[in-house]
């Protein structure tokens, strides 16, 4: 999933341009910044819907591993089918990959990590 971002100073910013963003290119946000869940639960134009994680810094493997168990459940309930962390460097995506690789081996096609991309626009 590529999104091309105004330069931001917070997660919270990120969130809300990534929610903009997602909505301008035809996808309808379904929650969002809710405690309890992903940062956004989007549907894409085909009907499917993904929890949308922003990862703007790496945690512990500990932690993932708790907030993929928050995950499994809300997709075992058919909250969304598909789960998406996006982190702003690819060196953070190849690193998310590993780690989340590591926790999930049979969550396989169910977990997606890309890049949102930070542009400035006039």
């Amino acid at each position: 999933m590529g999104v091309k971002l105004i330069k931001h100073g917070s997660h919270k910013a990120d969130v809300a341009i990534i929610r903009a963003a997602i909505e301008r290119n035809g996808g309808r946000i379904i929650q969002f910044d809710r405690a309890d869940g992903p940062d956004l639960v989007m549907e894409d134009r085909k009907g499917m819907k993904w929890g949308v994680e922003v990862e703007r810094t790496l945690k512990s493997s500990a932690r993932y591993r708790a907030v993929l168990e928050a995950h499994r459940d809300r997709l075992l309930i058919g909250d969304y089918k598909r789960l998406v962390f996006l982190c702003p460097k690819q060196w953070q995506v190849e690193a998310l990959a590993k780690r989340l690789r590591n926790l999930t081996i049979a969550w396989s096609g169910l977990i997606t990590v890309g890049r949102y991309e930070l542009v400035y626009e006039l």
